[in-house]
């Protein structure tokens, strides 16, 4: 999942995405060993997350869609 991560976002760990929307770090537990694998972004956490769903996680956080969400 970390591969799939790094790749999406354009990034390796420990950088942040040209735009500083996002920023890749490796923690080991997020309070939610029994969910994992998990991404938290915003407080956030969302589990059991498989490579497939990346980017349908990510673009609920990219400015646009964070901009239709307040305006609806």
């Amino acid at each position: 999942m970390l591969q799939g991560l790094s790749k999406e976002l354009g990034v390796e760990v420990g950088s942040t995405t040209e735009d500083r929307e996002f920023s890749l770090e490796v923690a080991r537990c997020f309070g939610a060993c029994g969910l994992a694998p998990v991404i938290t972004i915003n407080d956030e956490v969302h589990h059991r997350v498989k490579p497939k769903r990346i980017g349908a996680i990510l673009a609920q956080y990219k400015p646009e869609a964070v901009a239709a969400e307040r305006s609806a």
